[in-house]
């Protein structure tokens, strides 16, 4: 393994987070780091070609700020399969979750998904929805209840 990812599997192994998804985006795993030093998070950042970081100011000027880098959907898999090797117990316990959960297939389609969950809010059965956006009801309706699923799952 090359040393600037095996320094990446070391940060990430102490102050990282992998998530299988979120709700809005079920099946997109998340790799992200979050701490106070700009520099490090600036390393990471640019290590994976990360155009830009979040900064969060604290209301108690006595803190420092914090910072957060993520990647998303398939270049947080391809990091995740890269490092997993060097990774302790729990870490890799959660990449396996993650990766596990990996849907590409969610993500593709994840404006039309987003469009359909939308109009399913909005009140429009999946008949109706599915007309909209060129697929069967059936298929409306597997990925509202995919989404649906997203937090109380393993995916």
């Amino acid at each position: 393994m090359d040393i600037d990812y095996a320094w990446l599997a070391g940060l990430l192994e102490g102050e990282g987070s992998f998530f299988k998804g979120s709700r809005r985006s079920p099946g997109k795993p998340v790799v992200s780091i979050t701490m106070t030093d700009r520099d490090v998070v600036q390393r990471a950042a640019d290590l994976l070609g990360v155009l830009s970081f979040h900064e969060r100011i604290p209301a108690n000027p006595k803190w420092k700020p914090v910072y957060r880098m993520q990647v998303s959907g398939q270049r947080a898999v391809d990091l995740m399969n890269r490092i997993r090797p060097m990774m302790g117990e729990r870490r890799r316990g959660q990449i396996d979750v993650a990766l596990a959960c990996w849907n590409p297939i969610w993500e593709r389609n994840r404006e039309r998904n987003a469009e359909i969950l939308r109009r399913h809010a909005a009140g429009e059965g999946p008949t109706q929805i599915g007309n909209g956006v060129g697929m069967r009801r059936q298929a409306v309706r597997a990925v509202i209840v995919r989404a649906s699923e997203g937090g109380r799952h393993a995916c």
